[in-house]
């Protein structure tokens, strides 16, 4: 059996961004992330979101060319909510346009609605959490799992938890 790394968790994960200013709207006004501070250090424009336990580091340049059709099987993001009618809601008074799928597993229903970013990547929120994780080697987290113990892995983090807040605290320590 082959040792996996020492990993926490997920910190965060980088875009190439034609308009950062484009794209802070997007995840600020759309997916309820906050701007955070950034190494002054850099020598390239970009910015730092936050939210849900997860950082999105935007980078100015030029993104690969992505298709303009949303498709529910292109590379994405997802995030979960337990509210998707609202979500539904609140995109149309937005005007963002999005399509919806949905996934039926041994009488479990989970809702998908994908949208674009300003560059075309691909976004997902779902209700995905309602799906049991299911290791298929038996070990999850480091530890062999029972059917009592799945989900155990699946925390959900919110910008007003103590734990979240404490992480920001931490980060602004540490950026200055």
């Amino acid at each position: 059996m082959a040792i996996s790394l020492p990993l926490l968790s997920l910190n965060h994960i980088s875009r190439v961004v034609k308009d950062v200013q484009a794209s802070i709207d997007f995840y600020v006004n759309v997916l309820g992330f906050i701007e955070i501070k950034r190494p002054s250090s850099f020598d390239f424009e970009g910015a730092w979101l936050f939210n849900y336990g997860i950082g999105i580091h935007l980078i100015e340049g030029t993104p690969e060319p992505r298709s303009r059709v949303l498709n529910a099987k292109a590379d994405h993001l997802s995030f979960q909510s337990d509210s998707l009618p609202a979500v539904e809601e609140r995109l149309r008074r937005m005007g963002v346009p999005f399509i919806k799928a949905t996934v039926d597993e041994g009488g479990i229903r989970v809702t998908q609605v994908f949208m674009h970013t300003p560059d075309y990547e691909t976004i997902e929120i779902c209700n995905c959490d309602c799906l049991p994780v299911v290791p298929l080697s038996g070990n999850l987290c480091g530890k062999a799992l029972s059917k009592e113990d799945l989900g155990v892995c699946r925390p959900r983090v919110d910008l007003a938890s103590p734990a979240t807040s404490q992480q920001l605290q931490v980060q602004q320590k540490l950026v200055g």
